[in-house]
């Protein structure tokens, strides 16, 4: 299911990208606006986890583990306006410090550990609809990764502490852009990150993790 759902957004978020490059190319008779902007706010961290053993029969399972924190991010874009919408192609850098504990049994052994992120990146198409001359309501689709680590502990297998590498998601989001002047203008967003699911084994006991994030962020927005 977390894989089908997973393909459908990786599929509809290639397109929307796809399209707000075919849109900014038709419309390069307006003139390409660039702009940069630094940000910052706060995350949740949610997971589902289970656990199998060699017979593949389930025997721990954590829901609603999560973990909050600080986001700061730096993004850089270029926007095509035709009125009252105007389109953009965004990459965002994130500083994503996120921290989530758990602890269970697996059988008859404890069970405790981590989940951590450290950065992420993100490609993004955004559109932006003019509600007045100063303020604008936006949707943000965009392709990401980052980099996530975490640490299982039990009696029954040991300590494993193994980096899961670069995690791949699909970032879903809405916000409000006013504009101070000319040049500048403030943004606030709400961000969800849907992670692909993580499946792997860990000595032999079958590990299966769901992910998502969620963010809320107020950025300065400088254009050119």
């Amino acid at each position: 299911m977390l894989r089908n759902r997973g393909a459908v957004l990786r599929h509809a978020t290639a397109l929307a990208l796809a399209l707000a490059l075919c849109l900014a190319m038709s419309g390069a008779a307006h003139a390409a606006r660039p702009y940069l902007g630094l940000g910052a706010g706060h995350g949740h961290m949610q997971h589902a986890l289970s656990l199998t053993d060699p017979a593949g029969i389930d025997r721990a399972h954590f829901d609603g583990v999560g973990g909050n924190g600080t986001v700061l991010t730096g993004f850089a874009g270029v926007e095509w306006a035709a009125e009252p919408f105007r389109i953009a192609v965004e990459l965002d850098g994130s500083i994503v410090r996120l921290e989530s504990t758990l602890w269970g049994e697996y059988g008859y052994y404890a069970v405790d550990g981590w989940f951590r992120t450290e950065w992420c990146a993100i490609l993004s198409a955004l559109l932006f609809y003019d509600v007045v001359e100063t303020a604008s309501i936006f949707a943000r689709v965009g392709y990401g990764s980052t980099s996530y680590s975490a640490r299982i502990v039990s009696e029954a297998f040991g300590a494993n502490d193994d980096p899961y590498g670069d995690v791949q998601f699909i970032a879903l989001g809405l916000g409000l852009e006013a504009r101070l002047s000319e040049k500048w203008a403030l943004r606030g967003e709400f961000l969800h990150h849907d992670y692909e699911e993580f499946q792997g084994e860990v000595e032999d006991i079958g590990v299966l993790l769901a992910s998502s994030i969620n963010t809320t962020q107020l950025s300065i927005v400088r254009r050119f």
